[in-house]
């Protein structure tokens, strides 16, 4: 798509500016979401947490891309292997089990797919271009960048999440088990799925 004002940003810089705003967006998003304690989990104005952000900033800069603009961070994306401790809160009994196997043998280890795990537009942009820029956003993990071939990416996205429009746009479909997302009671989320095509 590429048709939005803002600069799309393949990796994001690792600047203080940008850790702080991924706190920021990542608070927003807690707080929609209805998280009890949202500051427990990212906060723009602990220093600790930002730090933490820089660091992964520096260690995984192909991790994660977004939209700026005039440099300032206004969505981003975290990417990343889908692995077995991913899919497991999402999976049947006799599929956990066979994960849970799995996962003695060798730590997490990844499933052959793709994951997104975190994807935030800021509120300060009107519906409209919120939207453009979240389907913008997962549209560009789905073909494998090293190679050009489509690859299977899995989303999780909680019922009031606006992000469940765009992936039912996109062909994201719904798979496996509802499970209660962490440090929300009650919260329930869902795994969408969309299989890689030839």
């Amino acid at each position: 798509m590429r048709s939005l004002v803002f600069e799309f940003l393949e990796s994001i810089p690792p600047t203080r500016e940008n850790a702080t705003a991924i706190q920021q967006l990542t608070l927003q998003d807690l707080r929609k979401g209805g998280f009890p304690e949202p500051e427990a989990l990212a906060d723009p104005t602990n220093e600790r947490m930002v730090e933490q952000q820089l660091a992964k900033l520096v260690r995984h800069p192909e991790r994660y891309c977004g939209y700026a603009d005039n440099r300032m961070l206004r969505a981003y994306m975290k990417h990343g292997d889908w692995r077995v401790g991913d899919e497991l809160p999402f999976a049947s009994q006799e599929r956990a089990s066979a994960l849970k196997r799995l996962r003695m043998f060798k730590l997490n280890p990844s499933t052959q797919q793709w994951g997104v795990f975190g994807l935030v537009v800021t509120d300060q942009l009107d519906e409209r271009v919120r939207l453009s820029v979240l389907e913008d956003l997962l549209r560009y993990p789905i073909t494998d960048p090293r190679d050009g071939t489509p690859r299977t990416v899995n989303v999780v996205i909680h019922d009031h999440d606006p992000l469940k429009k765009v992936a039912e746009w996109l062909n994201f479909v719904p798979v496996g088990e509802r499970a209660e997302a962490a440090g929300a009671p009650g919260l329930m989320q869902q795994r969408y799925q969309r299989q890689a095509t030839n």
